[in-house]
């Protein structure tokens, strides 16, 4: 289980930045909710609600997240992520990166991650390109919706 316990106020977001030591506002979390039912893969989701407002404006802005399952995306359908992982290189990207995926088939995802349950997509993408150390627990972007 990759999950650790962290006390909120040890937690900051930094917003109206891509990069991930400069620029934008710091805001301090105020609580930290982990989805209960959360193992290993499966149902992998936390809420950090902040000490103060989002002010949203031009490099600010707000996205929803998906609240049923008819908002997932199709088999093979593109959807993005980001994150702040290894690159190819080795190096850790100072400014945040995004990749695109499509989504595998049950039968793909089934042979890499047998555990998983209904709660899970799998993501495919091509050779030395993808998610790497440190992009863990990231989110999915299908229709500009976290989903």
């Amino acid at each position: 289980m990759f999950c650790y316990s962290v006390a909120a106020n040890r937690v900051s977001v930094r917003v109206g930045s891509i990069n991930q030591f400069a620029g934008g506002k710091i805001i301090y979390a105020e609580s930290i909710a982990v989805e209960p039912s959360y193992t290993y893969i499966n149902n992998d989701l936390a809420v950090i609600k902040l000490s103060s407002d989002v002010q949203v404006g031009s490099r600010i802005s707000i996205i929803p997240i998906a609240t049923s399952a008819n908002q997932a995306p199709a088999v093979s359908t593109a959807v993005s992520v980001a994150g702040w992982g290894e690159q190819s290189s080795g190096a850790a990207p100072y400014k945040l990166q995004s990749v695109a995926f499509s989504v595998a088939s049950e039968e793909e995802c089934t042979k890499g991650f047998p555990e998983h349950d209904e709660t899970t997509f799998c993501l495919a993408h091509n050779l030395k390109e993808g998610s790497c150390l440190g992009d863990a627990g990231n989110g999915v972007v299908y229709n500009n919706r976290l989903v």
